[in-house]
């Protein structure tokens, strides 16, 4: 039987949106989430069997992809899934956030998911796989 997986998914533009309207401006770099602490913890919660896949979620704006470049190989670095997807008009990455869960909750038996995001759209699905065990 494969090991159990801990996922952990965060929804980025959410978690800077969320923090934005909390410090009531666009947050520098230093106040922005550190995912190498995030990484750290969660890979600390798991059993020595248990696979654990972390993943960020990104919109890039296609005139700004140079820049987020070496951002998103230090996310690759840290040994994050990276899921971007071009930012065009409002677009959003929730539909593809939702599917990636959905995908690996009938692929594997997931112990733990983490959702790093305010959004609530993510409530149902969240709430039927914690129904569901």
């Amino acid at each position: 039987m494969d090991a159990a997986l801990r996922l952990l998914v965060v929804d980025a533009p959410n978690i800077d949106m969320a923090l934005g309207d909390l410090l009531g401006r666009k947050p520098l770099p230093q106040e922005r989430l550190r995912f190498d602490a995030l990484g750290d913890w969660f890979a600390g919660r798991a059993e020595a069997a248990d696979e654990v896949e972390g993943c960020y979620f990104i919109n890039v704006f296609p005139d700004r992809a140079a820049e987020v470049r070496s951002w998103v190989w230090s996310l690759r670095e840290a040994r994050y899934a990276v899921f971007a997807k071009p930012k065009v008009n409002d677009s959003d990455i929730d539909d593809e956030l939702l599917a990636h869960i959905s995908k690996r909750s009938h692929e594997r038996h997931l112990i733990e998911v983490i959702v790093a995001s305010g959004d609530q759209g993510n409530r149902e699905l969240l709430s039927s796989l914690a129904t569901t065990g």
